[in-house]
């Protein structure tokens, strides 16, 4: 049959196990099964109690803990949600999806750590946040991975996206978008800003002029 990835993009996989784990083998039985369906090369398995260092390293607090590319699975995973995950792999929607998985389930050491890793996966994010019928944790939750890059070049990155979500419906929205471009501490952020302080809702202004003030400090 033909090869759904090749072994050049096909994801790299590692299960993370610990004797006694009632979950572990299942996961590593439809990785198995993922394996002969040539969804995946071959995969690691590692004992984090033959190996704590690593699972120290990784951030491993539970089992089973699965990482295939970019992405971290925790506790047992059905064959057909491993199938959707890995099918999604280069879909740029999937991390977006991802992230929503890991705050609503309560994951945002998880999604840091993720993040941490992949920061190029930041625009996800904000794709993220600025959903409709998003659950309102899951927003408060991107916020709060977006803070963590405050004064970096991966948030600073995002004006121009930023910038044009100051347009959005939602003035709760806009408000956020607002303190995120205050926290690029850039000065590129200044212009939309400015913008930002002619908008219809007191506390997207009120926000903005905070923000506006904040970089001036930063750069002063």
């Amino acid at each position: 049959m033909n090869r759904a990835n090749s072994a050049e993009t096909s994801p790299s996989v590692r299960l993370f196990t610990a004797p006694g784990c009632p979950h572990c083998n299942g996961v590593k039985v439809s990785l198995t099964k993922l394996q002969e369906e040539e969804l995946i090369e071959a995969f690691e398995v590692i004992d984090i109690t033959q190996q704590p260092d690593l699972a120290e390293a990784v951030g491993v607090r539970s089992v089973p803990w699965l990482e295939i590319g970019s992405l971290t699975l925790i506790g047992e995973q059905q064959l057909s949600e491993l199938r959707n995950w890995i099918a999604r792999l280069s879909d740029t929607q999937v991390m977006v999806d991802y992230y929503e998985t890991l705050l609503v389930n309560g994951e945002l050491s998880v999604a840091e750590s993720v993040l941490q890793k992949s920061p190029a996966t930041l625009p996800s994010l904000l794709l993220l946040m600025i959903q409709e019928n998003v659950p309102l944790q899951v927003r408060i939750g991107a916020v709060a991975l977006l803070e963590g890059f405050a004064g970096r070049e991966p948030l600073q990155q995002l004006i121009p996206q930023l910038a044009e979500q100051l347009q959005h419906q939602d003035y709760r929205i806009r408000a956020d978008i607002a303190y995120l471009l205050g926290l690029t501490a850039s000065s590129l952020a200044i212009e939309p800003l400015q913008k930002a302080l002619e908008d219809s809702h007191h506390e997207v202004r009120e926000i903005a002029t905070e923000a506006i003030d904040e970089i001036g400090r930063d750069s002063g």
